[in-house]
């Protein structure tokens, strides 16, 4: 087996993105690497409070959200129907409580301000109907920007935020501190909505 490098980042408007070569995307639920199953489920996404509703005595949220048609996929495209928010950030977990982001993504004032909450667990279980509702454990608070690197001239684009808490039974993603990515060197990408 090949060593395979996570690249977990990207922003980019969903007008601008497209597939070449083969479309080999696949829902977590249908991995069959643990490994990768594993890194997986250290995504965080970004998610407006705007897009929860239905705070209820049992703690639980109802995620708004609509189908990627909605946003201009095509409608015969694959994942068309699937269920996205509006956000299109995503992070990783690589401390018990430190998130690496998109320095595009958050400032200092989203973060004081409490406007957004960072999920995991964002996937489908099975091959039946993402559920749309979470309790609240499963949302994160930004309580502080770390680091925070946003240069558009060299698209340099990272932030290193805590959390209010630590992330309970997810395995925080270690980075790797080699520099060089070999020309033949096999990548895969993990990220929401796309």
């Amino acid at each position: 087996l090949r060593m395979k490098i996570l690249i977990i980042l990207l922003l980019l408007p969903l007008s601008a993105q497209a597939i070449y070569d083969q479309d080999n995307r696949v829902d977590l639920y249908k991995l069959d690497d643990s490994k990768l199953e594993n890194l997986s489920k250290a995504v965080a996404f970004q998610i407006y409070k705007d897009e929860l509703r239905g705070w209820t005595f049992q703690r639980y949220w109802t995620i708004v959200t609509r189908p990627l048609s909605a946003r201009g996929v095509c409608e015969n495209e694959r994942f068309a129907d699937q269920s996205t928010m509006r956000n299109d950030c995503s992070g990783v977990l690589v401390g018990p409580k430190t998130l690496l982001i998109p320095g595009h993504c958050i400032t200092e004032h989203y973060c004081w301000n409490d406007l957004f909450y960072f999920m995991f667990n964002y996937h489908q279980e099975d091959g039946s109907t993402l559920n749309l509702e979470r309790h609240k454990d499963n949302f994160y608070k930004c309580e502080k920007v770390l680091k925070r690197v946003y240069d558009s001239s060299t698209a340099m684009s990272y932030a290193l935020i805590e959390l209010n808490r630590e992330v309970k039974g997810i395995k925080p993603v270690k980075i790797s501190k080699n520099k060089m990515i070999g020309k033949n060197t096999e990548l895969f990408v993990v990220g929401h909505p796309n």
